[in-house]
């Protein structure tokens, strides 16, 4: 399989497929792109691996990326590619469409969909590329659904539910329970009653945490719920500048980038949700693991997992603007009952996101999809000798 590069989060799914596939799947990758504000992981990993040196070539405002890998992976007599529906990585489509010519299996992995964001060609083109693929690999159900609509046969696609370590995120979980927020919060020097709202991700303007410090600052001139804190974790392009704003804003932690989990769960059990007002991820599956609902406003940008919400079950997905979004935290923050749901709504939903269910997924689209072009390749030869 061909991956643009291996975040932190993807590394464990690698490993669990290693574990749970009787196959051998070897992860092409390469390095994030300047300025993403993900950072790779190089390794050494128990599953299979080649990692290349990826050139970007800046086309305007655009990034395209080509990994030279293509005659690597062409030589390898590998029985089928998985490939990212991204058209940024070039050699990626170029693999693809290789594998379509020589009629070997070729499969996309991901969304289901480009954002809305995106101009109107590169979504025509997305959905043109995703009937084209012999095996779509989605994210949700929600892809799924998007996918069909779009023309592509059911049997090509498999729903991964993709998610996190989820186990490693149990027993962080269990592990803080007896931890009290209280003295948690002292120790980042801030009020132990003070009530906290939590940030995990990449600092990005599709996250919008400039946003999220209003929200705080607007809290924070509300005598009914005032004094309310704010704890960062993660780093970015946008670092640096809500760094200088948060400099001046007392109940404020920028932390940034933690990858160990039990001190991730550490700054969670102190926190009363996780607040994103812009793009919403994996954070959804890291959150409900540790009991925190995930609060955020509605809008087209969110990936898949998004899906994972439900409003007034396991988070709040506020209609409106600004003023709504901030009116909604503040009615959570002063409604104990609506709080002790939602995070038992969270844990609820958590239980339901399991990493080894979307290895052995991604495992069983790949086989099925192997097996069912060698099935059509037998059918054709078959009609064929019969015609002769």
């Amino acid at each position: 399989m061909h991956d643009g590069f291996i975040p932190i989060y993807r590394q464990r799914f690698f490993e669990r497929l290693h574990e749970v596939s009787a196959h051998e799947y070897v992860v092409f990758h390469g390095q994030p792109l300047r300025g993403s504000g993900h950072r790779e992981i190089c390794g050494p990993f128990v599953f299979p691996d080649v990692r290349s040196k990826n050139l970007e070539i800046r086309l305007g405002r655009r990034v395209l990326v080509y990994e030279p890998v293509v005659r690597r992976v062409l030589s390898g007599g590998f029985d089928a590619i998985v490939v990212g529906h991204q058209f940024k990585f070039v050699a990626a489509m170029l693999l693809f469409a290789s594998f379509k010519l020589r009629r070997r299996p070729a499969l996309l992995w991901g969304h289901g969909y480009h954002r809305a964001r995106d101009t109107l060609a590169a979504r025509w083109l997305s959905h043109r590329v995703a009937r084209l693929a012999d095996g779509y690999l989605a994210y949700t159900r929600s892809g799924a659904e998007l996918l069909a609509r779009h023309g592509v046969a059911s049997e090509r696609v498999t729903v991964l539910r993709n998610t996190i370590d989820m186990d490693e995120q149990e027993t962080a979980f269990h592990a803080c329970l007896a931890l009290d927020p209280g003295a948690l919060k002292a120790e980042l020097g801030l009020d132990p009653r003070m009530p906290l709202l939590l940030y995990v991700g990449r600092l990005t303007a599709r996250k919008r945490v400039d946003e999220l410090l209003t929200v705080v600052e607007r809290l924070n001139a509300d005598p009914a719920v005032a004094p309310v804190g704010l704890v960062v974790i993660g780093d970015g392009p946008m670092g640096p500048s809500l760094r200088a704003r948060a400099a001046a804003m007392p109940t404020v932690r920028l932390l940034g980038p933690i990858d160990d989990a039990g001190a991730v769960a550490r700054l969670m059990r102190m926190c009363e949700a996780t607040v994103i007002p812009g793009t919403v991820g994996l954070a959804v599956a890291h959150s409900f693991a540790q009991g925190l609902p995930i609060i955020t406003r509605a809008h087209r940008d969110h990936s898949p997992e998004i899906e994972y919400v439900g409003s007034g079950r396991n988070g709040m997905v506020v209609d409106g603007g600004l003023d709504a979004f901030v009116s909604a935290i503040g009615a959570y923050l002063r409604d104990p009952d609506l709080r002790r749901r939602l995070r038992a709504g969270a844990r609820t939903t958590a239980r339901t996101l399991d990493l080894r269910y979307s290895a052995r997924q991604f495992d069983q689209g790949v086989v099925s999809t192997i097996q069912r072009l060698r099935d059509r390749e037998r059918s054709a030869g078959a009609e064929r000798r019969r015609t002769r």
